[in-house]
């Protein structure tokens, strides 16, 4: 006797299809491919999942569909060798541009090697116009740059559409490259001209396996440029619909997901102290990092986000709390023990500058 498999679990960013709709309106959904965003419950008090239907005018349009009648669809696999070369779309008007940009966001493990290819077409033209300051790159982490900046680069020319795109291929796809597209913020090598990174280069020798750490800070143009204009950017579009909750949901769990927000914490930490990459890249992350972490972060925290840039005495208790985000089931603790510090710090500045007055 041959046990049947269960079929997938639906959860937030899973991709389904519709199926088995029966009302007139119902059934023109039937075959379509949808974004699970929430669960919610009708009038009945049944369950439903709010849905966004692929395609389906306005971008924030959503259907409240039976579990029944959605199926989970598989992941796309990982590429192998063979046919077209791995990344290649010529421009960004590609019906897939999205799904083979993807294709880039691969690294080696010990179960999978990643066919050989060369950045050409749109992602090298993408890639290009981030400069000549990627000289301690290998290839393969050229190309999750190239990715990533190219799918950036078709949400700034496509608008909402085009993020619509961005976010239904990347959830399709194999998880690996959500894991990935979050090391080209937290593993990053060092950007900037030879002469900019020379006396650098030992620092980031240990940082090879971005799975278990995060590489240092940097302050160059260059790298403030690559991750404002490429992955930042992709989230903060991203953010602005509705379908950013699940897309969200799905790089929580991504084992990398605590060292994406320890690395957007110590930018904003950074900005609050003036480092040239906190004052670059702190603002979209004020902006970013609540909405990443909606229904754990404090609304304090993100009150205090929307004001603007942390005063130097709570960047500073910031960046001494950053390394306790280490799992995702630790930051609820780590944001209450944060705001605790900051909180302290700003009633002892608030009682020295009675005194002071006093005086």
């Amino acid at each position: 006797m041959t046990l049947s498999t269960p079929p997938p679990i639906i959860e937030q960013g899973s991709i389904v299809k519709i199926h088995s709709l029966q009302s007139a309106g119902g059934q023109k959904l039937n075959g379509k491919i949808g974004l699970a965003l929430k669960r919610v419950k009708d009038d009945k008090g049944d369950l439903r999942w709010q849905i966004r239907v692929k395609g389906v005018k306005p971008i924030n349009a959503t259907s409240s569909i039976k579990p029944a009648n959605l199926e989970v669809q598989e992941h796309v696999p990982l590429p192998v060798g063979g046919g077209r070369p791995r990344g290649y779309v010529e421009d960004v008007n590609h019906e897939d541009t999205c799904a083979i940009l993807c294709e880039l966001l691969v690294m080696h493990t010990e179960f999978y090697e990643p066919p050989e290819t060369r950045l050409t077409g749109y992602p090298a033209a993408a890639f290009g116009e981030l400069g000549d300051h990627f000289s301690a790159f290998t290839a393969i982490q050229m190309e999750w740059v190239g990715g990533t900046y190219a799918l950036a680069n078709t949400i700034d020319k496509g608008k909402n559409p085009a993020c619509e795109e961005v976010v239904f291929a990347m959830l399709q796809a194999h998880p690996m490259i959500i894991d990935v597209f979050i090391l080209t913020m937290t593993n990053t090598p060092l950007i900037g001209t030879k002469e900019e990174i020379a006396d650098k280069t030992h620092m980031f020798h240990e940082y090879r396996d971005g799975r278990h750490q995060m590489t240092p800070d940097q302050q160059t143009s260059s790298y403030i440029l690559t991750m404002k204009a490429g992955p930042l950017f992709l989230l903060q579009q991203v953010g602005k619909l509705d379908m950013g909750v699940a897309f969200f949901a799905a790089m929580k769990r991504s084992k990398v997901f605590p060292f994406l927000v320890q690395r957007m914490l110590r930018l904003i930490g950074g900005e609050g102290i003036e480092a040239p990459d906190g004052v670059g890249l702190g603002p979209q992350c004020r902006e970013i990092l609540p909405k990443l972490c909606a229904g754990i972060i404090p609304d304090t925290i993100t009150d205090m986000f929307e004001k603007g840039p942390m005063t130097p005495e709570n960047g500073l208790k910031l960046l001494e709390h950053v390394a306790e985000f280490d799992e995702v089931e630790n930051f609820r603790g780590a944001f209450k023990s944060t705001m605790g510090a900051m909180s302290h710090g700003a009633t002892v500045s608030k009682y020295l500058s009675m005194l002071n007055r006093k005086k």
